[in-house]
């Protein structure tokens, strides 16, 4: 599973490494990496005072796990010099801790997320499911995921006759809504019987980090495959109970 991890060297420069590959980290502009995806990043307090440093890391918190570096490193050279094995012990103590708290927020505000998203779908059917799509991502702390939904759409311009049509949401960061294709038939095809259930597992290999969730809400059929480190019950149960909310 790929992984890249960054290090705010100073008020200008972030590190990144890629656990995945042996080659030397690079350097970037901070300012010139917002569409980079990291699974974490390091900082030192002190640079929270530099705007530039404070913007980044304000909008990186929606989807990344944020830690102060010297908790682990006594310097950026040290993260450089850092094997990947050693840095990929850090990641996942880390990346625990932050979907054990998204996933405790979650319970705290339950009611209120419930409520937000009960409001958008009958008026706005993409919103609700991006918002789905990013509360599953950061509560199953999920390297890749994507929701495929039903929708509707209209034959043509002059006609009131409507489409099924499935909607597949993927992306790094932002979801990024498209409309799917043979695939995505064939998907909703193959697991069919499994939309019985509003919420269900139905496939996960912990070796190979692969997970599809089946469910449908107000009998509207989805389906979420992620690629993640691993699942718990907390979380199985939280995000259950979620589904099934916005059923009732």
């Amino acid at each position: 599973m790929q992984r890249q991890i960054g290090f705010i060297k100073n008020q200008n420069q972030i590190i990144i490494r890629d656990l995945n590959s042996n080659t030397k980290s690079k350097i970037a502009d901070v300012s010139e990496v917002s569409e980079e995806k990291f699974d974490c990043i390091f900082y030192s307090p002190e640079l929270l005072e530099e705007e530039v440093v404070h913007n980044f890391l304000k909008k990186e918190s929606k989807y990344t796990p944020l830690h102060e570096g010297n908790n682990f490193f006594e310097s950026s050279e040290q993260f450089e010099a850092e094997s990947n094995d050693k840095l990929k012990q850090v990641f996942d103590k880390i990346s625990s801790n932050w979907i054990l708290q998204n996933n405790i927020v979650l319970l705290e505000e339950l009611f209120e997320v419930v409520d937000h998203l009960k409001a958008l779908w009958p008026n706005d059917r993409t919103a609700f499911f991006e918002e789905l799509w990013h509360i599953f991502k950061i509560n199953l702390g999920a390297n890749n995921l994507k929701l495929i939904y039903n929708d509707i759409e209209d034959v043509s311009k002059n006609s009131d006759k409507k489409a099924l049509v499935h909607i597949t949401i993927d992306g790094d960061k932002k979801p990024n809504p498209v409309k799917g294709k043979e695939f995505e038939a064939k998907l909703m095809k193959h697991f069919e019987e499994e939309f019985v259930n509003a919420f269900q597992i139905v496939e996960y290999s912990e070796e190979k980090g692969e997970l599809t969730i089946c469910g449908n809400i107000l009998k509207s059929p989805f389906i979420i495959m992620a690629n993640i480190g691993q699942i718990t019950k907390l979380q199985e149960s939280v995000l259950a109970t979620l589904i099934k909310a916005l059923s009732r």
